[in-house]
This record gives C-alpha cells, sequence and structure tokens, in this order.
C-alpha cells in the first residue's frame, strides 16, 4: 500500500506509477453517505435486535442534525457498551468493505475463510 503523493515530492514513485500504471490499484475512499449508512444500519441492529431502545433513540436524533458524524460520537460516548459495539460493528464492516474491494481486484483476503 502506497500513498499516493500529491505532487512530484517522490520522483521514484512518480516513476513507477508512469512506468507501471496496471501494477498499482488506486484504493477508493469511503463515501461518508456509505459512513452514514452503517451507522444507520447500527441504530437500527441496536434498537431492534438487541434492545437498546433509549440509546437507539437518542442515536437517532443526534445523526438527524447539522454534523451528524459529531452527534453521534457525543450521544455514543455516553452508552460506554453500545459504545463498544459501535468499534465491533464498525471493525466488521470494514473488514467486510476491504475483502470486497480486494475481490473485486482479484486479491485474495486472508480474513476470509
Amino acid at each position: 500500500v502506497l500513498l499516493q503523493p500529491t505532487s512530484n515530492s517522490d520522483p521514484v514513485l512518480m516513476q513507477q506509477l508512469d512506468a507501471e500504471p496496471d501494477r498499482f490499484i488506486p484504493i477508493p475512499q469511503q463515501d461518508s453517505r456509505e459512513s452514514y449508512r452503517w451507522i444507520e444500519s447500527f441504530i437500527h441492529e441496536i434498537g431492534e435486535h438487541q434492545g437498546k431502545k433509549e440509546a437507539a433513540a437518542k442515536l437517532s436524533s443526534a445523526i438527524a442534525k447539522k454534523s451528524p458524524f459529531a452527534w453521534f460520537k457525543h450521544i455514543l460516548s455516553q452508552y460506554p457498551k453500545v459504545q463498544e459495539q459501535w468499534h465491533l460493528f464498525e471493525k466488521n464492516i470494514i473488514k467486510e468493505y476491504i475483502c470486497a474491494f480486494l475481490r473485486e481486484n482479484e486479491i485474495i483476503c486472508k480474513n476470509e475463510e
């Protein structure tokens, strides 16, 4: 994994990119809309399937405000157990996202059986 320079700060890397464009695959940045959908999915999961309706209601209200990600983190910090669940949920969904990207590019994802 290489960070693509924004300028010619690394001439050797720029030469490699020019000489072997098919060797490198750009990794897409995560779309904020996708992140928002992940949060919505998490809120639904804890509210409907885990019986944490109060936390889910407050989190739903938080993401409806301006700066939804900041509000989500703020409210989440008030529920340490739910915050732990969020971190696990996010970790797993990011792994799935990465493995899907790797599969699309015919690269083996070691996290998959």
